[in-house]
């Protein structure tokens, strides 16, 4: 069995584990908040360790992946919003091209608006096995394929936005999206 950890108004408010398999219902109970999950899953070991430790820092048991996020981030610079807006959608753009390239299909990805820039969650297509190194394989593993267009955000403890929560400083909510994305000759890509 596995564990997700969340944090519910902030990511300050961690520590807390709930089965993965229970997570959507909990996201459905907290409409208007925003919430946070760890981004990869605990094995059940993790909910004594909680007990004893009242955190999770320090916990060396086996993780999982459920999906991979890549976060791309709002483009900062000094230009117009809509200029910012339009770098962000290119880096969305290549890091796409890349996972096209690498020979994963649209079924295996999907995009997310995460309320300032982007998440892409990519299914387990590189078969990682549950380990105590998980993290790390990630890491390289997703250094390698998209490291110039992406955020490196995969140690064992980060916490991710949750889907359909609150970004209350953006004022919006992570939605799916849909962004033209297939290769085209005519963009490129």
């Amino acid at each position: 069995m596995y564990y997700v950890e969340y944090a519910l108004g902030s990511v300050s408010n961690r520590n807390q584990v709930i089965e993965v398999q229970e997570f959507n219902t909990l996201v459905g109970m907290n409409t208007g908040k925003e919430i946070y999950r760890s981004m990869f899953l605990y094995h059940e070991d993790i909910v004594p360790y909680l007990e004893t430790n009242k955190t999770v820092i320090g916990f060396d048991g086996l993780q999982a992946v459920d999906k991979l996020v890549i976060d791309i981030d709002y483009h900062k610079s000094p230009l117009s919003d809509q200029i910012k807006g339009e770098k962000t959608i290119e880096q969305v753009k290549k890091v796409v091209k890349t996972i096209h390239s690498l020979n994963i299909r649209p079924e295996h990805y999907n995009i997310w608006f995460s309320g300032k820039g982007f998440h892409i969650h990519l299914g387990n297509v590189y078969g990682f096995e549950d380990s105590n190194q998980l993290a790390k394989q990630v890491r390289a593993t997703m250094q390698r394929d998209f490291g110039e267009h992406i955020d490196i955000i995969y140690d064992s403890r980060r916490l991710i936005r949750a889907g359909h929560s609150y970004h209350k400083s953006s004022g919006l909510y992570k939605i799916p999206c849909l962004l033209y994305t297939s290769p085209s000759p005519r963009d490129g890509l």
